[in-house]
């Protein structure tokens, strides 16, 4: 395992990626604050909810799978259990925040794709989650990392080139995009298809990929009995 000396601590890559990533969210939070009415104070209060909520989802999940496991700082983390755990977590904590729901979920939408991306760094430097053997492909954590970063410039585009934020649309389609590279990526790696010939994480990448799919008609569905409630 790749660890760095900090202030005479031993740290390892995983965690010094995880730092970095949620510095750049927090400094980018306040950059976006503005766009969604926030106020400088309120959008860093989302972002450290943000890491806290992921970083708990993600050793949960873990610990389901490993039931052995402890909720140890240097045991694994399964990174599905953040996209499930931070909608219900925010959707609890929110409203003491003041803010909507939808244009929260919004706001922090942008972030998963690029915490993912370090973390795969963190992964690769550490010598986890790695791929099978093959000779003209790159390492499989530095192939999802490009994949989450594409994600997140999609994402981006997507929240530049609409008229305004807050219909929640911006988080189930990460949840769409992550659980496809996801899917991909999982035939790379050395992880057991021993599920219906696929892996644990494929699986879960058909769950998640249901659920934003699912989430993205209720909100068009939602829109619709709006507009006819409007018209009528």
């Amino acid at each position: 395992m790749r660890e760095f000396n900090i202030f005479g601590y031993e740290v390892s890559s995983y965690w010094t990626m995880l730092v970095i990533a949620s510095v750049l969210t927090t400094a980018m939070s306040v950059l976006r604050a503005k766009r969604y009415s926030f106020g400088k104070t309120r959008s860093e209060i989302i972002s450290i909810l943000l890491i806290f909520y992921g970083c708990v989802g993600a050793k949960l999940l873990f610990i389901l799978e490993h039931p052995n496991s402890t909720f140890s700082l240097r045991g694994g983390m399964s990174l599905f259990g953040s996209v499930y755990f931070i909608p219900i977590a925010l959707g609890i904590t929110v409203p003491l925040v003041k803010v909507k729901y939808a244009c929260c979920m919004d706001f922090v939408a942008l972030y998963g794709p690029l915490i993912f991306a370090f973390m795969r760094i963190g992964c690769y430097l550490n010598g986890c989650c790695g791929g099978r053997d093959i000779a003209f492909l790159p390492p499989v954590q530095l192939i999802e990392c490009i994949l989450d970063i594409m994600i997140f410039f999609l994402l981006l585009f997507y929240e530049n080139n609409k008229s305004s934020p807050g219909y929640g649309k911006q988080y189930p389609i990460f949840m769409v995009c992550y659980a496809l590279t996801r899917f991909v990526v999982e035939f790379m790696r050395d992880t057991p298809k021993d599920i219906f010939y696929l892996s644990e994480g494929q699986w879960l990448s058909v769950i998640t990929f249901v659920l934003g799919v699912g989430i993205l008609y209720f909100i068009k569905a939602k829109k619709e009995n709006y507009r006819n409630e409007v018209l009528l």
